[in-house]
């Protein structure tokens, strides 16, 4: 059963592939500034003591792109995609669930 936060993680998704094809096919330099900016600006949040001066200096709509992904992992918890990665991993190889519904047949 799909829940609405499934379809707002489907939704935040396609927002952010949408992001991706647009940076990659805008900015044909990102892969210059990814080393210099993107990186190091990752790596600080890792060490919790983000560096936003890498950032800054990126179009908006690469910060936009940056901050979907926040998002992705904030809604990741509440959808049924947990799922995938909760212990045991035999999510993935488990029978498939028969879904019977008990009503009667309509007239």
């Amino acid at each position: 059963m799909t829940s609405p936060a499934d379809w707002l993680l489907l939704a935040a998704l396609l927002a952010q592939v949408a992001l991706g094809v647009w940076v990659a096919l805008a900015y044909r330099w990102g892969s210059d500034w990814y080393v210099h900016t993107a990186g190091p600006w990752i790596e600080s949040l890792f060490k919790l003591q983000p560096k936003t001066e890498f950032i800054t200096i990126l179009p908006w709509v690469v910060k936009l792109h940056a901050l979907g992904g926040f998002v992705l992992i904030a809604l990741f918890p509440f959808t049924r995609l947990v799922h995938v990665v909760t212990f045991p991993i035999t999510y993935l190889w488990r029978p498939y669930q028969v879904v019977i519904w008990n009503r009667r047949p309509q007239p």
